[in-house]
């Protein structure tokens, strides 16, 4: 079942703006579309907006085939919550279900409340799996979010719109990933779209750990390098848009690599500590400190030299927004 929302909006008393400020997105048939961001930003509201709503009721259309225009299919919903675990299914109506802890918000196709009906629903919305102990661990939401996407008997016809504060979630998990910031869509796309090429700092801090380095930096005038702590680094690419002297760096730490010699930035490691199976390094180097993730250990006061291929610099304007580079 695809889910497509055009240009949603809602106000609560006593809010200073809205809740949700014109959001149109588009959920494909059989995908696990993300929403990611912030609390407060929205996101439970908007899965509350898609639930009480019938087909084309105000902007949320529904239907079972992607090819058709939205507002031509008119089902009926079948509302009802799924609480602790993909096949333990409560009761229809619209409210909190506390057994476990675990509210999941479950809605279903035919227009009859059918007992098979809500064992195989067509489209399940799933909001902030992290806020229950039950699922405390990263492994456990990602098991359960594939097992719910995959108990079906008709494989790739489940679509999921997952609600959560968590990046790297998301990017575990998702087809696709839409931000959201103070009730507005700043950037849908990929995992590797909103990891890679992020619309804006906000988006580069939601995803990736080790968390991104945001280093500032200057723009030399040509667009074509930059002046990062006291060394000038080509880039990849031209910058295109109106020059901008102060911009600010991202470098993912898994693109950072460090060498004991060679060529780069040199500096001295400040501190090291255990990623999974890697060392997670902070490294002073030139005015400007660097976390890089790397295959083996470093020693506190070593020396090294920072690495980065130019294709993996994101440049981002003095407002936050990342320029392209051509």
């Amino acid at each position: 079942m695809y889910v497509f929302l055009d240009e949603i909006s809602r106000c609560c008393e006593g809010s200073e703006r809205p809740v949700l400020d014109r959001v149109s997105l588009h959920a494909r048939s059989g995908e696990i579309l993300s929403v990611v961001g912030p609390g407060g930003a929205g996101k439970s509201t908007l899965l509350q907006f898609v639930g009480e709503r019938s087909d084309g009721d105000g902007g949320v259309f529904l239907g079972t085939d992607d090819a058709r225009e939205p507002g031509q299919a008119k089902p009926d919903l079948v509302r009802g919550w799924l609480s602790g675990s993909p096949g333990d299914v409560s009761p229809p109506g619209w409210r909190t279900e506390e057994r476990r802890g675990v509210a999941i918000r479950r809605y279903a196709f035919p227009s009859t409340a059918l007992a098979g009906s809500f064992r195989d629903p067509d489209l399940l919305l799933v909001d902030d799996l992290a806020a229950d102990p039950a699922f405390a661990a990263a492994a456990a939401r990602r098991t359960f979010l594939r097992d719910l996407h995959g108990l079906h008997p008709r494989p790739g016809q489940r679509t999921i719109i997952y609600a959560t504060r968590d990046g790297d979630d998301a990017l575990a998990v998702s087809d696709r990933i839409a931000v959201l910031d103070r009730g507005r869509i700043v950037q849908a796309g990929t995992p590797a779209d909103v990891r890679d090429r992020p619309a804006n700092e906000f988006v580069a801090r939601l995803f990736g750990q080790p968390p991104i380095n945001l280093v500032p930096a200057i723009l030399e005038k040509d667009g074509q390098a930059i002046l990062l702590g006291n060394q000038t680094v080509s880039l990849a690419g031209r910058i295109a848009e109106e020059f901008c002297r102060d911009v600010t760096v991202g470098i993912r730490p898994r693109h950072a690599r460090l060498h004991r010699d060679g060529a780069g930035w040199r500096g001295r490691v400040v501190s090291s500590e255990r990623h999974g199976e890697r060392s997670l390094v902070t490294v002073a180097t030139e005015g400007v400190r660097v976390r890089a993730l790397a295959d083996e250990p470093f020693d506190a006061g070593e020396r090294v030299v920072v690495r980065v291929l130019p294709k993996h610099f994101i440049v981002f304007d003095d407002r936050g927004v990342r320029l392209d580079q051509l």
